[in-house]
């Protein structure tokens, strides 16, 4: 049944593709590949990356830059996923200028504490807590309920780390 599942997902996937490209759709055709990058379970997640480089080039071309946020996004998760985490911080910068002119703040929290979370990982609590700390400052300004939620949670994650359980319980 699994494969079968597979097979008509596949085909409506394909179908939505041919019909998109018909229409002249490049945000739809962009935000399928998104979509189909998603379903990548693969380890090396060659096919997500190849799907999304088509969806940025795709984003850009029709001029959605709410679209190149999302899929560079994706690009950095995938990146960080695969410790590629120089690109992944490249791919988060990117976010992190294109959302601070959208004023895009759903996306600009979720690339700040993603940042963080790189800098944690590599042991630069410093940076993590910077990073944090806008992202707090961000969704707490934007009623971003969740993104301040984990801001505070990683606020107080890492102080507790570095031997500061006062400061962590601010948090």
């Amino acid at each position: 049944k699994r494969l079968g599942e597979q097979h008509a997902s596949s085909f409506h996937f394909d179908e939505a593709f041919r019909l998109s490209r018909i229409a002249g759709d490049k945000r739809l055709e962009a935000f399928l590949l998104i979509n189909l990058g998603a379903t990548d379970q693969s380890e090396d997640k060659r096919d997500a990356l190849n799907y999304l480089g088509d969806a940025l080039e795709l984003c850009r071309t029709a001029d959605h830059p709410v679209c190149e946020a999302s899929v560079l996004l994706n690009l950095a998760v995938n990146h960080e996923f695969l410790g590629h985490h120089p690109k992944a911080l490249h791919y988060y910068e990117q976010v992190l200028r294109l959302t601070g002119k959208l004023g895009d703040h759903g996306h600009e929290v979720f690339a700040l504490i993603h940042t963080g979370e790189l800098f944690f990982y590599q042991s630069n609590y410093q940076k993590a807590i910077d990073y944090y700390t806008q992202a707090l400052s961000t969704s707490g300004a934007s009623g971003n309920h969740w993104g301040e939620a984990y801001a505070l949670y990683s606020l107080g994650r890492v102080h507790e780390l570095v031997g500061d359980p006062e400061k962590a319980l601010q948090y």
